[in-house]
């Protein structure tokens, strides 16, 4: 049995956890045929600032507007199973759905 490529790739949550937020937060449309249709809650791009993946930048939604700044510095939290790996147009996507944003301390 072949396995899919959405199923050969699976986030590394750890690895994307600390982050800054880097846009502001935005409605997150849904779309049917191309049309938007509605929403589903709130998006915003955010940067990650420690290991493998330093510098990676990429977009996650939360059901419920979080309590953020932009540029601010944040330990996020994921909800693993609503995250997904796609297929569209023959490019993998990534779909990632947090559950809340934890302020880092700064130091000093």
């Amino acid at each position: 049995m072949a396995i899919r490529a959405s199923q050969a790739v699976a986030p590394r949550f750890e690895d994307l956890a600390t982050v800054k937020c880097i846009s502001e937060f935005v409605d997150s449309a849904v779309y049917e045929n191309n049309r938007r249709v509605g929403t589903n809650g709130v998006k915003a791009d955010f940067l990650v600032l420690t290991g493998d993946l330093t510098g990676f930048t990429f977009t996650a939604k939360f059901e419920k507007q979080p309590v953020a700044e932009m540029m601010a510095d944040y330990r996020m939290s994921f909800d693993t199973e609503k995250s997904t790996v796609y297929v569209q147009n023959g490019q993998l996507g990534l779909s990632l759905w947090a559950t809340g944003l934890e302020p880092l301390k700064k130091q000093q």
